[in-house]
């Protein structure tokens, strides 16, 4: 198992935009903060005319998973619960975030 570090979501309370991924990347873990080598997601938005300062940075998970490595596809739940990770308390942890900012608009990325 990695080591479980908790990294929470941010950004300005009652964010119109909330940026939603799976989970921390090993480089977030590391750095402490989500979306830490996200340059081109970040260009990309503002080139859209948003501006990744004012929205709500966060994922499904608040842990690091490690993702699939070889032909076999593992599901991210089951990925998860072999780190110790309880996805169903993550997803709980994930509604009161949405409810606390009230975001418009939710950008999922990932798979």
């Amino acid at each position: 198992m990695s080591e479980k570090k908790y990294i929470p979501g941010y950004g300005p309370l009652g964010a119109k935009i909330m940026v939603l991924s799976e989970c921390p990347t090993y480089e977030d873990n590391q750095a402490g903060k989500l979306f830490s080598k996200a340059g081109e997601l970040k260009r990309l938005m503002q080139e859209s005319g948003i501006n990744p300062n004012n929205c709500w940075m966060t994922s499904v998970s608040k842990f690091h998973v490690p993702p699939n490595v070889g032909k076999k596809k593992i599901p991210f739940a089951i990925r998860a619960k072999t780190e110790g990770i309880d996805i169903a308390e993550q997803l709980r942890d994930l509604q009161s975030e949405i409810n606390a900012i009230q975001p418009n608009c939710i950008l999922g990325l990932g798979k």
